[in-house]
């Protein structure tokens, strides 16, 4: 459940990303690599989901504190992203 939870949440980050062309080069590029870390992510399994984690959360965590104050459509996106790794313990 958490998952579909997870997937739905990169839809809505896909569409913002789709819908804001005021982002630099910049930080498009780093919102597509957490969308495509996490998309990789998913389809990995436990052990490798393990390895991966620190740096997904680092990703994100980077990725807040970017958006927070201009972006908040995306801060509350990355923000679902990371309550939801959270739950599947990443």
């Amino acid at each position: 459940m958490p998952e579909q939870k997870l997937r739905a949440t990169l839809t809505q980050l896909q569409a913002q990303l789709d819908a804001a062309p005021e982002l630099s080069a910049d930080d498009a590029a780093m919102l597509v690599e957490v969308h495509d870390r996490i998309d990789r992510m998913l389809e990995q399994t436990q052990e490798t989901r393990k390895v991966e984690a620190p740096v997904i959360q680092a990703h994100v965590g980077t990725a807040l504190e970017r958006f927070e104050a201009e972006h908040p459509e995306l801060t509350r996106i990355l923000g679902a992203i990371a309550n939801t790794l959270s739950s599947l313990g990443i």
